[in-house]
């Protein structure tokens, strides 16, 4: 059985009275790589957002590694994050490097 890295479970974030994101769940497991994708506005900044608690989800948990983030202390969170990437995206990376320079 492979083991769950990242359980994301009943997540929302709001900005006022604009739902962002709506209980949304999903599970990654190990070894598993994942893409978010969807049309300009959709939440797919805000969603990789709250996974790596760049913005606090609004309810919702996002659980790495059996700990759920969301209620950790920011001390605590960034051992955690040693872990995982943001990468931000930009056009110019990839109109001037090719793919294992902008890995490297």
């Amino acid at each position: 059985m492979t083991k769950t890295i990242f359980k994301i479970e009943n997540l929302t974030k709001s900005f006022a009275q604009n739902v962002i994101l709506k209980d949304v769940s999903a599970e990654v497991k190990e070894g598993e790589v994942i893409s978010v994708i969807g049309p300009s506005g959709a939440g797919k900044s805000t969603f990789l957002r709250c996974l790596t608690l760049l913005e606090r989800p609004t309810a919702g948990a996002v659980v790495f590694e059996g700990r759920n983030l969301v209620e950790k202390a920011y001390v605590k969170l960034k051992k955690c994050g040693k872990r995982w990437a943001w990468f931000f995206k930009t056009l110019i990376y990839f109109l001037t490097l090719r793919c294992w320079k902008i890995l490297h």
